[in-house]
């Protein structure tokens, strides 16, 4: 065999065996990104799912806390008792009751009871910026008739709970500042069949969105159903932006 053709012969080893290592190289590290692809898919996957029930278990915690203190009321001897006998004594003795079931709950800032003719019958509120708890006078009392959280819930008629949209709080037909956001969760209140209007609790948002927030892992969103932006994790995107225009 001649040297020349020894040499290229060698050369297209060489180039054959650095072709294949190459190839092997190349595929190995295909596959091996592949699966540590798959194995962060799987982990973000099992993060997203564990978040989202962490979120969904602590929302339901949240409002069963509410729906037990308006039961918890709606079911206590006092306010049978207004109900069938309302005297002086009995509306200050029921007060307490409403009084004593805001301090057990630090994120209700409003706990009324509203008769049929939709007037403000017990009405207590926590102070702005405070944790100090009053009952409302009665000469400051309201009529709420034409709210849609009395109506609705009066429309709805049976033994269960009525949540309101998530909004803003409003008093006198002005939008509460600084911004409160605020659900309101309601429910009729009978006894022996007779009909006498509604207990609702006004309740603040903000440790709830707080706590959906607040997490390392991922950017949280919360959108409403027509699509605006309830929470989002660049704080100042303060409006609730609409996603789509």
């Amino acid at each position: 065999m001649e040297w020349k053709n020894f040499k290229t012969i060698f050369v297209k080893n060489i180039l054959y065996f650095l072709f294949f290592g190459v190839t092997v190289a190349l595929v190995t590290t295909y596959v091996n990104y592949n699966m540590e692809v798959h194995k962060i898919h799987k982990k973000l996957s099992q993060d997203s799912t564990f978040i989202s029930i962490d979120i969904k278990s602590h929302i339901k915690k949240y409002l069963d806390r509410v729906e037990d203190s308006i039961n918890s009321v709606n079911t206590n001897q006092l306010f049978v008792n207004y109900l069938i006998n309302s005297t002086k004594q009995s509306k200050e003795t029921l007060q307490q009751l409403f009084v004593n079931s805001m301090k057990n709950n630090n994120n209700f800032f409003q706990f009324r009871f509203i008769d049929t003719d939709g007037n403000e019958i017990i009405r207590v509120d926590k102070e702005k910026n405070s944790k100090n708890i009053f009952i409302v006078e009665e000469n400051n009392l309201q009529n709420k008739s034409d709210r849609y959280y009395f109506i609705e819930t009066v429309h709805n008629k049976v033994d269960n709970y009525w949540y309101s949209k998530f909004d803003l709080n409003i008093e006198r037909g002005a939008i509460e500042k600084p911004l409160k956001p605020t659900i309101r969760v309601s429910r009729n209140v009978f006894h022996k069949g007779k009909y006498y209007g509604i207990l609702i609790v006004n309740v603040e948002m903000k440790s709830l969105l707080s706590y959906i927030g607040r997490n390392t892992t991922f950017d949280t969103y919360l959108i409403d159903n027509d699509g605006y932006f309830i929470l989002h994790p660049k704080k100042e995107r303060k409006k609730l932006d609409k996603i789509f225009k």
